[in-house]
This record gives C-alpha cells, sequence and structure tokens, in this order.
C-alpha cells in the first residue's frame, strides 16, 4: 500500500473521480466534528450551504434537519415528491496511539492508491464515509440543482438529515412527522453505489446491572495479588457493515477468559473496560482482578493454554 497523496494535497480532488463537488463536500465535512449526539457544527453547515443557494430549511425538536427544493414547474396541481435521507453523525473510534479529539479536530484525511485502485482514509481514526458519503451525495445534488446544471421541474425533493443514527437512531424514531411529505424515500446509508438495500436489521441495545459482593482489600491483600489481563489490537469494524465476517469482540474474548477462570479459582474483579461504541466490534477490552497469590503459577499456565 503506497500513499500517493498526502492530507495536504487533497486540494487536487479532482483526481479522486466526478463529480468534484462531491469530494469537496467529502473533503469539507470531514473538517466537521459530527460526533453521534454531537451534531450542532455539521447541521449549522448544511443550514448554511442550504440558505446561501436559496432552499428553506426546517429542523425538528429532535434536531433533525431537511432542506425543501421545490419543483420549477408550476403548471401542474402534483408533482412527485421525494425524500432523500442520510444521517449526520457518525461512528467515532480511534487507535489508542493516536490523539484525537472528535469535539473538535478535523480528520486526517489520506489517500492511497492499492492495486492501481485509489482509495481516501482517515489516519488513526474511522473515516466517518458512514454517512458522510450520503451527506456529500446530498449537498451535491442540491448545488447542482441551484446551478442549473440538474433540473428536477416535475419534483419536489427533500434532503432529509436525521441525527443519533449510531447511537440509538432516535432521529428516525421520533422525527416530526411533517419532515416526511413523500412519495418516496431513498436512503443514502448502504455503500455500494449498484446496490438498493430494502430493510435494516435495525439495533438492540441491553443495559445489564449485576449485585456484586464486596471484599476489603486491606484485610486480604497478604494472599491477593492484582492482574491486568487485556485483549488488544483486534481488526474491528461496524457492528452492521462487518458482523458477517467473523470478526473477534475483544469484550467477547476477554469475558469467555474470565468465565473458564471463574470455575476453577477465586477471582476478584476490580474493573472492566471494553469497546467505544455500541455500533462498533470491539478491538480491545481489559479487567483489572485480583487473585490468589498460590494460583498465580496455574492461573498464568491455564492462560498460555487457553490462548
Amino acid at each position: 500500500m503506497k500513499s500517493i497523496l498526502s492530507s495536504k494535497d487533497l486540494q487536487n480532488i479532482k483526481e479522486l473521480g466526478k463529480p468534484a463537488d462531491f469530494w469537496e463536500y467529502f473533503v469539507k465535512i470531514s473538517k466537521i466534528p459530527r460526533d453521534t449526539r454531537k451534531e450542532d457544527q455539521i447541521r449549522e453547515f448544511i443550514k448554511n450551504e442550504a440558505e446561501k443557494f436559496g432552499f428553506q430549511t426546517e429542523i425538528d425538536k429532535i434536531k433533525n434537519i431537511a432542506v425543501k427544493i421545490p419543483s420549477t414547474n408550476k403548471s401542474l396541481n402534483k408533482h412527485t415528491k421525494i425524500i432523500i435521507q442520510s444521517h449526520m453523525d457518525m461512528v467515532c473510534v480511534k487507535d489508542d496511539t493516536v490523539e484525537h479529539d472528535f469535539l473538535k479536530d478535523p480528520l486526517n484525511l489520506q489517500l492511497f492508491e492499492i492495486d492501481n485502485e485509489k482509495w481516501i482514509t482517515a489516519k488513526g481514526t474511522t473515516l466517518g464515509a458512514d454517512n458522510g458519503v450520503g451527506i456529500a451525495y446530498q449537498l451535491t445534488l442540491m448545488k447542482k440543482i441551484h446551478e442549473k446544471e440538474l433540473n428536477y421541474e416535475f419534483t419536489d425533493i427533500t434532503l432529509l438529515f436525521t441525527v443519533s443514527e449510531e447511537w440509538s437512531g432516535e432521529g428516525a424514531i421520533f422525527i416530526n412527522k411533517d419532515l416526511l411529505k413523500g412519495d418516496y424515500l431513498i436512503n443514502l446509508d448502504s455503500e455500494r453505489e449498484d446496490i438498493f438495500t430494502i430493510g435494516s436489521a435495525a439495533i438492540l441495545i441491553h443495559r445489564v446491572g449485576i449485585k456484586m459482593k464486596r471484599i476489603s482489600l486491606s484485610e486480604n491483600k497478604t494472599f491477593l495479588m492484582p492482574v491486568k489481563m487485556s485483549v488488544k489490537g483486534l481488526i474491528g469494524g461496524h457492528s452492521g457493515l462487518d458482523i458477517h465476517e467473523g470478526r473477534a469482540n475483544a469484550i467477547k474474548i476477554l469475558t469467555q477468559l474470565l468465565w473458564k477462570l471463574n470455575k476453577k479459582y477465586n477471582i476478584y474483579f476490580n474493573s472492566f473496560k471494553g469497546g467505544s461504541l455500541e455500533t462498533a466490534i470491539s478491538k480491545n477490552a481489559e479487567a483489572i482482578l485480583f487473585i490468589e497469590i498460590k494460583c498465580y503459577s496455574e492461573i498464568k499456565n491455564l492462560l498460555i493454554e487457553l490462548c
């Protein structure tokens, strides 16, 4: 894999293909923080672009935004109404070795060539193509209609941008129904241009509480020792797009190891942490526990055997 452009060279985005407006918008929105449930800045950018082109916008209580593009032919009483929808937020995950604040830092875009094909990526973080590609398409469509490069004289178009898709889907769940006045809705959250996706597997979020029995460390420190167990450096991925590829989940692996240890030895939890988002397959997980000093060698050998 050979880098052919640095992030500074992305001014020359025409090398990425046509239309150039799409890539210009993709680069622009990649500079705007848009973590899930924190879409204020990207929504303001969309609103300003729409109003710059003379289109009306509407924002509902949950903070979805709709851009209204009316048909240019007023001779008909009824026009086809099409809604084109994407979501404004992105999955925000970074490598442990990278310093990046998703609330204020722009993404560090890079262009690579792999097998004579050009690919754009972000250095050390998620790229946000889900759903930045959809946003960029909508903004490009809006601009080209304004500049009269495209003309939908018999069609009323609503460009709908929703919030919190990567967290709970609440933007779609609690949307103001008045934003959904259309004959057809086209969702731009699929990643391939030659495929229509019908339906969704959705998401289930479980919050589980466990009643813990606590012991005093000071009273037991003579026969207990601290141990840190970690699973790290896995591939990770999107919990929807990559789930069928059988990628390992660090939380599941570590939980299985701890379960097997707990069946044979007395272990005492201090902490457990892993993953970053419900919609990301966990790359890393870590547990701090205390074990009996006399069992250390046995536990170490068992872990070597299991791993």
